[in-house]
C-alpha cells in the first residue's frame, strides 16, 4: 500500500467515525429522553417508596401484635371480672337468702317473745289474784283462831322489813 491509498483510509474511518459519532451521540440523546430512563427513575422511586413501605408494614405488624397482647389481657381480665361478677351475685344471693331467713326468725322470735309477755302478764294478774284470795283466806283463819282480833291493821300493802 502506498501513502496515498494509506491517506485515503485514514480519511474514510474519520468519516465514518465522525458519523458514528454523531449517531451514537443522537442515539444517547434519545435514550436519555425515551421511557427506557423514564422507566429506570420510575423503577427507583418506586423501589425507594416499596421499601418505605416495607417498613411502615413491618411497624403496623408489630402494633398489631402488641395490640392482640393487649386485647388477649383485656379478655383474661374481663373474664376474672365476669367470674368476680358471678360470684358477688352468687353472695349477694346466698346473704339475701340469709337475711331473710334470719328476718324471718326474728319475726318469728318477736312474737314468742310478745306472746311470753302476754302469758307473763296473765301469769302477774292471776298470782295478784291468788294472793288476793289467800290473803282474804287468811283474814278468815284468823278470825276463826281469834274471833275479838282487830284485823285493820292487816293489809296487803303492808311490807315485812327485816330488823
Amino acid at each position: 500500500m502506498d501513502d496515498v491509498s494509506i491517506l485515503h483510509h485514514l480519511d474514510f474511518i474519520t468519516s465514518n467515525s465522525i458519523r458514528m459519532a454523531n449517531v451514537g451521540a443522537a442515539l444517547s440523546r434519545d435514550v436519555k429522553e425515551s421511557l427506557v430512563c423514564a422507566t429506570k427513575a420510575f423503577l427507583e422511586d418506586a423501589r425507594a417508596e416499596f421499601n418505605r413501605m416495607k417498613g411502615l408494614k413491618d411497624e403496623l405488624d408489630a402494633k398489631v401484635t402488641k395490640l392482640e397482647i393487649d386485647v388477649e389481657k383485656e379478655k383474661e381480665r374481663a373474664t376474672r371480672a365476669e367470674a368476680a361478677a358471678n360470684l358477688s351475685d352468687e353472695a349477694a344471693k346466698k346473704y339475701k337468702e340469709s337475711y331473710t331467713r334470719t328476718y324471718g326468725e326474728l319475726l318469728e322470735t318477736n312474737e314468742r317473745l310478745q306472746s311470753a309477755q302476754d302469758d307473763y302478764a296473765e301469769l302477774q294478774g292471776h298470782m295478784v289474784t291468788s294472793m288476793t284470795d289467800m290473803f282474804e283466806i287468811l283474814k278468815v283463819q284468823v278470825r276463826v283462831i281469834a274471833l275479838e282480833a282487830d284485823l285493820s291493821l292487816f293489809s296487803v300493802d303492808n311490807m315485812v322489813v327485816d330488823g
